[in-house]
């Protein structure tokens, strides 16, 4: 989400219609500098999320691998946006 567009935004929709809970995740790495704050991401994030009234989507920032934290949360299914199926795609590295 730097920043989440239409596609984001299309695709929390329908994944907040299908569960109780739906957490978008902004991932940073404490090394780096970037651009716009995962802060502001997230506040940017939650806004949109706010304004179209999907109340059980939280916004949230994870420092470090995302598998971990939702483990901790006892997340049971995640779902994760991809550049290109090259870059992304294929089988687990």
């Amino acid at each position: 989400y730097n920043p989440a567009h239409a596609g984001h935004l299309s695709l929390l929709h329908f994944l907040s219609l299908r569960h109780t809970t739906v957490y978008a995740i902004v991932g940073f790495n404490p090394s780096k500098v970037y651009p716009v704050s995962p802060s502001s991401r997230v506040l940017l994030l939650q806004k949109q999320l706010d304004k179209m009234g999907a109340k059980n989507v939280k916004a949230v920032m994870v420092k470090g691998l995302i598998w971990k934290w939702a483990k901790g949360m006892k997340v049971d299914v995640m779902y994760r946006g991809i550049r290109t199926w090259e870059q992304d795609g294929g089988a687990p590295r």
